[in-house]
């Protein structure tokens, strides 16, 4: 009886020490990996944590970033920017090793034979893509003679796409399946063709006036790199997977843009935290 009760006090004591990390909503399979992503760096560190997502569902980064800033959430993940580091802490570490930089198109199935005669980006900006109105990417694609028209709301994309507002709708290679199968009624499809890459790091953030949640973070991140534990979790996660046999890259024309407004401290040279694409042996259409 004694040691069951010294057990139980023991318990009770390890998890008042336990710290909560309030983190965003997990609503769909990008943000699970995500969020074990997160857990497998942490626990590089310290197993002393205890996950807690946010009730509501995800807001945009601006108020994403007040709940930050207000000690609503610990953390959040989302595409850099400069505005966005000086207002939050970010650990310099993308989260998914660029691939929200490797885009496929979301299209009309009438609109193939048009992306077929696409071969280098001047050919590109003869049509317009759509995307979210706070997103990074739409700022990159502008930036890149490519005329964008964008929505508040993600989900008013699907129709404005299908009521001819604009012609193509970039995605991450991981998304547009599942997009396409919530929003099927709408009769879109994914281009087959073509592979838009550009430079891009999603990160995880905090407020800045944690920087002890940051290093740790950072520096259980790194572990997971050198030792090959977030590989092994990254390439078998079926969402990961998944995405790589139906994109087919290899049979893809790749077409480069340039982005400007990554923050000079983004670690671009630093070859290990990014996708190797050149390791994958694809044609490349350079500009």
């Amino acid at each position: 009886m004694k040691v069951l009760l010294t057990a139980v006090l023991l318990l009770v004591w390890n998890s008042s020490l336990a710290r909560e990390i309030h983190h965003m909503h997990i609503d769909n399979d990008k943000n699970e990996l995500i969020l074990s992503i997160l857990k497998l760096a942490l626990s590089k560190e310290s197993d002393d944590y205890v996950f807690k997502q946010a009730s509501a569902t995800n807001a945009n980064i601006i108020r994403n970033s007040i709940k930050i800033n207000t000690g609503i959430l610990d953390i959040v993940w989302s595409g850099t920017s400069q505005a966005l580091e000086n207002n939050l802490l970010p650990v310099r570490v993308p989260v998914l090793k660029g691939l929200f930089g490797y885009r496929l198109f979301i299209i009309r199935p009438e609109s193939q034979a048009d992306f077929s005669r696409v071969k280098i980006l001047a050919d590109l900006t003869k049509y317009r893509a759509g995307q979210g109105t706070f997103w990074e990417d739409s700022k990159i694609l502008r930036r890149n003679n490519i005329e964008t028209i964008t929505s508040v709301k993600y989900q008013n994309l699907f129709p404005m796409l299908a009521g001819k507002r604009f012609d193509f709708f970039p995605r991450g290679v991981h998304e547009p399946w599942d997009e396409l199968e919530q929003y099927s009624s709408y009769g879109l499809t994914v281009e087959k063709e073509i592979l838009l890459i550009y430079p891009f790091a999603m990160y995880f953030f905090v407020s800045k006036d944690n920087k002890e949640l940051a290093d740790k973070l950072e520096r259980g991140f790194r572990k997971a790199i050198d030792d090959g534990s977030y590989d092994r979790l990254f390439f078998n996660n079926p969402l990961i997977k998944n995405a790589f046999e139906r994109a087919q890259l290899k049979n893809r024309r790749v077409i480069h843009i340039t982005n400007d407004m990554l923050p000079k401290n983004t670690p671009l040279d630093d070859k290990k935290l990014w996708l190797d694409f050149e390791s994958f042996d694809r044609p490349i259409s350079l500009l």
